[in-house]
């Protein structure tokens, strides 16, 4: 007859339930679980089970309404299981053909009946011995009609009544018949799986050796971190003490040398001190006699003071500063600064202060144009760092969000305003006169005017090109995609001209510089992958771009804390500036007519100002 197939949920709990029991069958039967006798549809004891080709179960009628239901998303002719959604091919007969579970249909026929009887039966003074009573089972499509054949064809047990009307034609035997010849299938079946156990068996015994050996991998690999971790603590700690040595040596260095200075200016101040006093004395006498005795002497002595007055301020340095970078193979904490840098601004939303200041440009006056990113606005100061004006919040617009900026020979001022994905220009006082590019631009982040040809190049790192337009904002050229050859990028966030019109571009997760006619055809590229060689100009993440009058070109290495120097070729020629010169994480960089170097330094949010 059917069984529910074999390895179902319901066929495993029953063999353990069903086995003999001391203590009698209505006490197996109490252990029977109600998830094994109610449908997960209509959370109601089974009514007419059917048993679907993966094992679960459901009410007929409740498959009935889902497969009628117009919310159903069951492909026509098929019916998806709502446990495992997978799909079923649904009989000619529709549901009422789906194979019965008999186990199931059975199970809740003996639960029923033996609870009927517990509840109606006195309770008995000594457990009653177990009884174990054969049980007809009867067809659920067919009710009371007990199940005697077995349909050859479909390979399903059936009734008198199936045979008729369902099954009429087919082949049929004996219960009892179909029941030896299947039994010996399944003996074949349990051989066949014991076979295809033996490597599963092998392959579970080489998951635990390697469960294991990747226990001991974990074991040895944490030991050689702590062993390493030790070794860094003791080397740092090690660099701690050299360092904290170096600060004592310098301070006592220049404490000397200032107490030294300090004792002869107050030698020449103790002796003009007394000259002072003598020529004092000198006047309040009464004869001019005794005066002008006096003042061969006073002059003589006034002019030995004289000479021990100081030329000049004292030449003592007091700068002692730390830096801290990150840590390499030689474990230093970071370096010692020694020399003063002219910088000015700190992180704030005050005037003067900055919050993530991206870029900086300097116009023919030598005044220095911020793009301020995190307080939404662009800051002008003078050369020597005195704050002259501010843009405002264009009316009726977003935020200004500034990355990039560029002035022209006019004086006139261009920004890439990634809130807006436009670019704007600004007069020389900071008004805004037109904007472009909202058609075209997805995440505009540098920008350079070139003179020469009258147009502004912009570096799109949303879609991964440079635009050409004209200074009007008229789209003429754009070159460039997303990828890592050379004519391609992968996020290019800043641009620069030189005097030819070739076009620099940092082209920053590809970690280096690639120059382009003024038609975007690729002429060459410098620079390399984090930390590759780096102290010859390799790049780390290169940022902000500009050229000097020569053509050289300066670019700003964000990762490895330093700007370097290369020629028009792009050779490397010298770093300009480093973290030993107070600089942290450099941004933007441009150059004043003067010839110095204006940094942007994102980590303390200033702008720090070397000498080239």
């Amino acid at each position: 007859m059917a069984r529910s197939p074999k390895g179902s949920p319901q066929e495993s709990k029953m063999a353990a339930l069903t086995a003999p029991s001391p203590t009698g069958t209505s006490t197996v039967l109490n252990k029977i679980s109600d998830e094994m006798i109610v449908c997960n549809i209509c959370f109601e004891t089974y009514n007419r089970p059917k048993v679907l080709p993966c094992l679960h179960t459901f009410c007929m009628d409740c498959l009935a309404r889902l497969t009628a239901s117009k919310t159903a998303k069951s492909p026509k002719g098929k019916l998806t299981c709502p446990m495992c959604r997978e799909e079923t091919p649904l009989p000619k007969n529709g549901v009422k053909g789906l194979r019965d579970n008999f186990f199931v249909s059975n199970l809740c026929q003996i639960l029923h009946a033996e609870r009927e009887r517990t509840r109606n039966a006195p309770r008995p003074r000594s457990p009653a011995p177990p009884r174990r009573e054969k049980k007809e089972v009867t067809c659920g499509t067919h009710d009371g009609e007990v199940i005697k054949y077995f349909c050859d064809k479909c390979e399903v047990p059936i009734c008198g009544d199936c045979f008729v009307m369902e099954h009429n034609g087919h082949t049929v035997s004996k219960l009892k018949d179909a029941a030896s010849k299947y039994c010996e299938r399944i003996r074949e079946r349990v051989g066949e799986c014991r076979e295809r156990a033996k490597p599963l068996q092998q392959a579970v015994s080489l998951l635990v050796a390697m469960e294991n050996e990747l226990k001991q991998n974990k074991e040895t690999t944490k030991e050689e971190i702590h062993q390493h971790a030790e070794m860094l603590i003791e080397a740092i700690q090690q660099n701690e003490e050299e360092m904290v040595s170096a600060v004592e040596a310098i301070y006592n260095d220049r404490k000397d040398s200032l107490a030294n200075q300090r004792g002869e200016m107050q030698a020449g101040l103790h002796k003009l001190e007394e000259c002072m006093q003598a020529a004092e004395e000198a006047l309040e006498k009464d004869s001019d006699v005794e005066k002008l005795s006096q003042w061969s002497i006073l002059e003589n002595s006034i002019s030995e003071a004289g000479d021990l007055l100081p030329t000049q301020g004292p030449d003592v340095n007091t700068c002692v500063k730390f830096s801290a970078e990150h840590l390499h193979e030689n474990f230093r904490l970071g370096v010692l600064i020694t020399e003063s840098v002219f910088q000015f601004g700190a992180k704030g939303t005050k005037d003067g202060e900055f919050d993530s200041p991206f870029r900086v440009v300097t116009n023919s006056q030598g005044e220095i144009l911020v793009a301020d990113n995190g307080n939404k606005r662009l800051q002008m100061f003078d050369s020597k760092g005195t704050f002259k004006w501010k843009s405002e919040k264009e009316e009726g617009d977003k935020f200004l969000k500034p990355v990039d900026v560029a002035v022209t020979p006019d004086g006139n001022i261009y920004i890439t305003d990634v809130a807006n994905k436009c670019v704007k220009k600004f007069d020389p006082k900071g008004e805004v006169i037109s904007k472009f590019g909202n058609d075209v631009l997805d995440i505009p982040s540098g920008i350079a005017y070139d003179a020469r040809t009258d147009h502004v190049l912009v570096t799109d790192a949303g879609k991964n090109r440079i635009t050409i337009h004209s200074s009007d904002g008229e789209l003429l050229h754009h070159f460039g995609s997303t990828g890592d050859d050379d004519s391609n990028f992968n996020r290019p966030i800043f641009v620069a001209v030189n005097s030819h019109s070739d076009i620099i571009v940092s082209d920053y997760k590809n970690h280096c510089v690639k120059v382009f006619d003024s038609e975007g055809l690729f002429l060459f590229k410098f620079g390399g992958e984090v930390g590759a060689d780096a102290d010859r100009g390799k790049h780390g993440m290169p940022a902000g771009l500009c050229v000097d009058p020569r053509d050289n070109i300066i670019v700003a290495d964000i990762h490895n804390g330093r700007v370097d120097l290369f020629r028009p070729d792009g050779s490397f020629l010298r770093h300009i500036a480093t973290a030993s010169d107070g600089l942290l994480s450099p941004y933007g960089v441009a150059m004043t007519p003067d010839g110095r170097v204006v940094v942007t330094d994102v980590s303390d949010c200033a702008i720090k100002i070397y000498k080239y």
